[in-house]
């Protein structure tokens, strides 16, 4: 859901001519990313991503998710952890693409793992 929303909101953005300051994104609270108005692409992505998981509510925890250092054109890759484990730098993580296959693994949140 993470990879699929920063990717539309992100298109969205490169057709009205914003491109976001920076490659990488992430909370330890998606709530944090309440839904403001959005003017800049970084407002536009953050705001996309509260709105699709806000019904988690304290659920929702920790999202990180990057896009192409290069042309900040597309997301390269999306985790993300309940609040539970917020904090804690080797927990169970959903990643798209690539997840992890192994329910028992732990990675750390913010690297991409294969």
């Amino acid at each position: 859901l993470v990879f699929t929303t920063a990717n539309s909101a992100l298109a969205d953005c490169i057709v009205e001519g914003k491109t976001p300051s920076t490659a990488a994104f992430s909370t330890t609270s998606v709530k944090s990313w309440s839904n403001s108005a959005a003017s800049s692409a970084d407002d536009i992505l953050k705001n996309s991503v509260y709105d699709a998981l806000k019904d988690n509510g304290d659920g929702a925890g920790s999202v990180y998710f990057a896009l192409d250092a290069t042309t900040k054109s597309s997301v390269t890759f999306a985790q993300w952890h309940d609040s539970a484990t917020a904090g804690n730098e080797t927990v169970l993580i959903g990643q798209y693409p690539d997840p992890e296959d192994n329910p028992d693994a732990k990675h750390k949140f913010g690297s991409k793992f294969a």
